[in-house]
């Protein structure tokens, strides 16, 4: 049968109806090598349908700076690129750890099979606000659903990344830009009051940490710059042209703990190795009246008992799914994983911190008790460089930072908070002692002057006296008399 031809409706390129009875155009999207046109394959069951693909790929490659657009991606597709060759090699790996687990866990069982352009299977406004509303419902712990600052970080994380797939030709449109976007509270600040932040001094001066506890208390570094202070940062003996002592402490490196991941040709593989293909069996107990003449392994008592699972102190772990690529851990050939000494959050995170006279004495005694401990291993101390160390020398591990935090919340008598409340309690107490809240912010090493303010919470005791100064000002003298008179009065019988 011969192809009936006809022009679409932009009247550039024809559309003719082929042997299989759908209609077909071959627009040009740019050149070859060779300097032939290039030219793609558009298939449709109406000549409409063409018409309109048509002029989707021509709004595309004129988004793409008239270069041929690629593949048209799934979302699935375009957020692995994205997560892997976008984020991944600029942001930390805490940064793309999180954003991972929220696509992994979310985005791509929700919208994932959704294409980023296109007239069939289409990402839609819609399809967002089913995934937000899927969050809200429920997945998050204790069978509640997850925190609206989650749906925040998701919603920034795909407008992200739909706005470079916009620029690279990928797609036509933002579609987070179509949607209201979620919002939510800001977290209180959870710093500890004056009275429990001198009870965690206290506590701290009998500390073997006690210069890393006086440091995060007074100053407020976060935990990985703290960790990350090498020696070399550290000018205590600095002096200014007066000759007064300047001590300062330069944060250039913070230390974070990195999850290993697979560095074999075959990951699939290689964890299969470490993979659970079934669940925890259970375990046996003693049923007899005494197991001690039974004599026996619990799993022959002839009353034996079935129990659950005795190997695992939370819920058993499920066994691994097909194509598991996790266990990485135990590859022979893992990378990125352990104490690793990474750059700060952000630049205006490079700061010098200048402490106080009881700061600068912790440190020289906590010096002191490092080279002590040096002294007794010999070549057992694997020196470092860094401040705060092992008492072998080896650096201080983030988890093992934070329970010596709570030992010493523990020993103070104070509520156990996280250790990030140092950070916020330090800028509390600064403000409530007259400090302009933009020195805090140079302090605190924010970038934004609002993320400062965020850091910073009221101080009860000084909020009770101001108020209790306010009261006692305006109920003094003539108005606290006009006062009373018209108290006296409305008590007054019959009046």
């Amino acid at each position: 049968m011969a192809a009936r031809r006809g022009r679409n409706p932009a009247g550039r390129y024809k559309i003719s109806l082929g042997k299989n009875g759908k209609w077909q155009a071959y627009p040009r999207v740019g050149t070859l090598p060779n300097g032939r046109p290039k030219r793609v394959h558009i298939e449709r069951d109406t000549a409409e349908q063409v018409a309109e693909a048509m002029h989707e790929l021509f709004e595309r490659v004129k988004a793409a700076g008239g270069t041929a657009p690629k593949k048209i991606e799934t979302v699935s597709e375009w957020l692995d690129h994205y997560l892997e060759h976008i984020v991944r090699p600029v942001k930390p790996q805490s940064t793309w750890k999180a954003y991972r687990s929220l696509v992994e866990t979310w985005a791509k069982p929700h919208i994932g099979a959704r294409r980023l352009a296109g007239t069939r299977n289409q990402l839609e406004p819609e399809h967002l606000d089913g995934m937000y509303n899927a969050m809200r419902k429920g997945g998050g712990r204790k069978g509640k659903g997850m925190a609206e600052s989650s749906l925040v970080k998701m919603h920034a994380i795909l407008s992200k990344a739909f706005d470079v797939a916009v620029r690279r030709g990928r797609a036509l449109r933002n579609v987070c830009d179509l949607i209201e976007a979620p919002t939510a509270r800001k977290r209180k600040p959870d710093g500890y009051s004056v009275k429990d932040a001198q009870a965690l001094l206290t506590a701290a001066a009998s500390d073997r940490l006690e210069a890393r506890w006086y440091l995060g208390i007074l100053l407020g570094p976060r935990q990985g710059e703290a960790l990350g202070i090498r020696w070399p940062h550290l000018d205590l003996t600095a002096v200014d042209e007066h000759g007064e002592p300047r001590p300062r402490i330069n944060l250039q490196k913070q230390t974070q703990r990195g999850t290993w991941q697979h560095g074999c040709q075959d990951p699939r593989a290689c964890a299969a190795r470490k993979c659970r293909t079934r669940p925890c069996g259970p375990s046996w107990a003693h049923g007899c009246p005494d197991p001690g003449e039974c004599k026996r392994n619990p799993r022959w008592c002839p009353e034996r008992l079935q129990t659950s699972c005795r190997r695992h102190r939370r819920a058993c772990p499920p066994p691994c799914r097909l194509g598991c690529t996790r266990h990485a851990m135990h590859c022979p050939e893992r990378v990125d994983g352990g104490l690793l000494e990474v750059d700060l959050k952000s630049e205006g995170s490079v700061r010098t911190l200048f402490p106080p006279p009881q700061v600068v004495d912790a440190l020289e005694r906590w010096r002191q008790t490092q080279m002590r401990e040096a002294q007794a291993r010999g070549m057992r101390w694997d020196d470092q460089g860094h401040v705060f160390t092992t008492k072998d020398g080896k650096q201080l591990d983030p988890r093992r930072d934070y329970d010596e935090w709570r030992a010493l919340a523990r020993r103070a008598g104070v509520p156990m908070k996280r250790l990030h409340a140092a950070r916020h309690t330090a800028a509390t107490l600064l403000v409530a002692t007259g400090t302009d809240i933009s020195v805090v912010q140079d302090n605190m090493g924010h970038a934004d002057i609002r993320t400062a303010r965020g850091y910073v919470g009221p101080a009860e005791d000084l909020q009770r006296e101001a108020t209790a100064r306010l009261a006692n000002a305006l109920f003094a003298g003539e108005l606290g008399a006009m006062l009373a008179a018209a108290q006296a009065g409305r008590t007054t019988p019959g009046a």
